[in-house]
């Protein structure tokens, strides 16, 4: 209200149960508020933007630049103020996408989001570390995979920010494509290079559903071969080159990035 606003309105964009974002409507406060005939259209509209912005991340192609910096980490105290930043840390929040963009990098609300959801996780409860973390897409079209932990029993946290892998990245990418939760599988399984003999014992199905499976994905991505699926979708386009697969699958060229 003290920049001038009145009502403001906002909308969840979901397409097959799944958030694939939102969109917030300000008007001024000598305007009238959003009626519910407005309310309504936006709420028919949602599922088909979110269908579209799916659609705009399966089909978009960006390059992958050359990973030059590891990681980088932003070290937060007890109460959320930043304590540290490195040098890889600024470089990598450069990348992301914020409006407005911070003053400091350690002023990311990304990153901060990170921080504060890691504060709050109960010791013991997330041994792994899941619970605090987010895959973000920068604007150059590739993906960093930001975590966070907490640093002993002092309410310290820190978050680490590093370019994300294809393992990180393909469940985003196969939703995006619209794969169900076996062919998903069935993806990650060739994102490691396995035969359908070693995908049907992994995931307990008969080889000939493996291929029904791998059918179907070829169709929904528009490839030909697991080397296509692999190379074009689950790599080139979506993750950066720095860290080669497990396994090489049939007929995929990792390419590495030369010292220089």
């Amino acid at each position: 209200m003290t920049y001038g606003f009145g009502d403001e309105l906002r909308v969840s964009l979901v397409a097959d149960g799944i958030y694939w974002g939102a969109a917030g409507f300000l008007r001024h406060a000598d305007q009238p508020w959003f009626t519910d005939a407005e309310v309504a259209a936006l709420s028919a509209l949602s599922s088909l933007v979110a269908t579209g912005l799916r659609r705009t991340l399966a089909t978009s192609l960006a390059g992958s630049p050359r990973v030059d910096w590891g990681p980088g980490v932003v070290v937060f105290d007890a109460d959320g103020s930043p304590e540290s930043t490195s040098a890889a840390a600024e470089r990598w929040i450069s990348e992301l996408v914020e409006h407005p963009p911070p003053d400091h990098p350690s002023e990311s609300k990304i990153v901060q989001s990170i921080a504060a959801r890691a504060r709050v996780i109960p010791p013991g409860t997330d041994p792994l570390e899941l619970a605090a973390r987010a895959r973000v897409r920068t604007r150059a079209g590739t993906w960093q995979l930001l975590y966070g932990t907490c640093l002993g029993p002092g309410g310290r946290t820190a978050v680490i920010i590093h370019p994300a892998t294809p393992h990180d990245v393909a469940p985003v990418v196969a939703l995006a494509y619209g794969l169900t939760d076996r062919e998903s599988s069935v993806a990650m399984q060739c994102i490691q290079g396995r035969p359908t003999k070693e995908i049907s014992k992994v995931l307990c199905m008969s080889p000939y559903t493996v291929q029904d499976h791998l059918k179907s994905i070829f169709d929904k991505t528009g490839v030909r071969t697991r080397g296509e699926l692999v190379g074009q979708i689950f790599l080139d386009h979506y993750a950066t080159r720095w860290e080669k697969p497990v396994s090489e699958p049939p007929g995929l060229i990792v390419r590495g990035i030369e010292n220089t």
